[in-house]
């Protein structure tokens, strides 16, 4: 139960940060 927690949490923070960064690429593109 905790692990599966942890990873769940792990794989939100992972693709929160791939968001972040494609959205500052679209920005940086587009500007």
């Amino acid at each position: 139960m905790i692990h599966s927690l942890f990873f769940l949490l792990l794989f939100l923070i992972a693709g929160f940060h791939l968001f972040n960064l494609l959205l500052s690429l679209f920005i940086i593109r587009s500007d």
